[in-house]
C-alpha cells in the first residue's frame, strides 16, 4: 500500500469513528432524554409554551455535518461532540452496521425518526399529565427495544455469512497448501532421481577412464565433439 493510500485509509477510519461517536451520543439521548436548552440552569420555552431542546441531527446529512456549533458549550464538552464534519463519500463507504444504526431498515426505525418522536414527547411534557407522559415513554421504549432486537438478528445473520466465507477461504487455502506440497514432493523426487542418474553416469565414466588408462589409450580430448581417440601403434606395423 502506498503512503497516499495509507493516509486515505486512516482518514476514512477516523471518519467512521466520528460517525459512531455521534451515534453513541444520540442513542444515549434516546435513553436519557435530549438535553434541554438552559439559561442559568433553567429550561427555556418557546412562544407556544413548549420546552426548547439542544440541537440534534434530523437526517443523514445532518448527522454528517453535526459538529456541536448549534449546541451549548456545556453540552459539547459533556458529550464530546466531534467538531469535524464527515463527507458524503465517507458516509457511503461506512460499514453496514453503522448505516443501519442511523438509517434503520425494514424492521427498525431510523434514529432520526426516534429522535423526532423523543423530542416531541419532551417538548410538550408541560401540557401532559404524568400518566400520559409515562405511557408515551413506555411506547417509545418498546419501539426502540424492538428495533434493537431486529438489529441484533440482522447482525447475527451477517456474522454467520462471514463465518461461512471464512470457512470457504480456509478450505481453499488448505487445498492450495496440499497441491503445493505435492508439487514440492514431486520436484524433490525428480531432483533426487537426477542426482542418482548423474552419479551412475559418473561411475560409468570413471570405469571407462580406468579401462582406457589400463590399455594406454589417450582420452585427453575425449570430451571434444570432434575428438578422435588415438590408439597406440605397434612398431612392427
Amino acid at each position: 500500500m502506498s503512503k497516499e493510500s495509507d493516509k486515505l485509509e486512516r482518514q476514512r477510519e477516523e471518519a467512521f469513528r466520528r460517525i459512531d461517536k455521534k451515534l453513541d451520543i444520540l442513542e444515549l439521548w434516546l435513553d436519557n432524554g435530549i438535553p434541554f436548552k438552559l439559561i442559568n440552569g433553567n429550561k427555556q420555552v418557546d412562544s407556544k409554551g413548549n420546552y426548547v431542546l439542544e440541537d440534534f441531527p434530523k437526517s443523514v446529512r445532518g448527522l454528517r455535518l453535526w459538529n456541536g456549533k448549534g449546541n451549548s458549550k456545556e453540552v459539547v464538552a459533556k458529550y464530546q461532540i466531534p467538531a469535524v464534519q464527515t463527507s458524503d463519500k465517507a458516509w457511503k463507504a461506512a460499514p453496514i452496521a453503522t448505516r443501519i444504526r442511523a438509517e434503520g431498515n425494514e424492521d427498525r426505525p431510523s434514529i432520526f425518526d426516534l429522535l423526532k418522536e423523543k423530542a416531541s414527547i419532551q417538548r410538550s411534557n408541560r401540557q401532559k399529565t404524568r400518566i400520559n407522559e409515562l405511557e408515551e415513554k413506555l411506547t417509545f421504549s418498546e419501539k426502540k427495544c424492538n428495533g434493537l432486537a431486529n438489529e441484533l438478528v440482522q447482525l447475527r445473520i451477517a456474522n454467520k455469512a462471514l463465518e461461512k466465507d471464512v470457512r470457504i477461504a480456509e478450505t481453499r487455502l488448505e487445498d492450495a497448501r496440499h497441491v503445493m506440497s505435492q508439487q514440492l514432493d514431486f520436484k524433490s523426487k525428480t531432483i533426487k532421481q537426477s542426482e542418482n542418474d548423474n552419479q551412475i553416469l559418473q561411475n560409468e565414466i570413471d570405469k571407462l577412464k580406468a579401462r582406457l588408462i589400463e590399455n594406454n589409450i589417450d582420452f585427453s580430448d575425449i570430451e571434444k565433439s570432434n575428438s578422435v581417440i588415438s590408439f597406440p601403434v605397434s612398431k612392427d606395423e
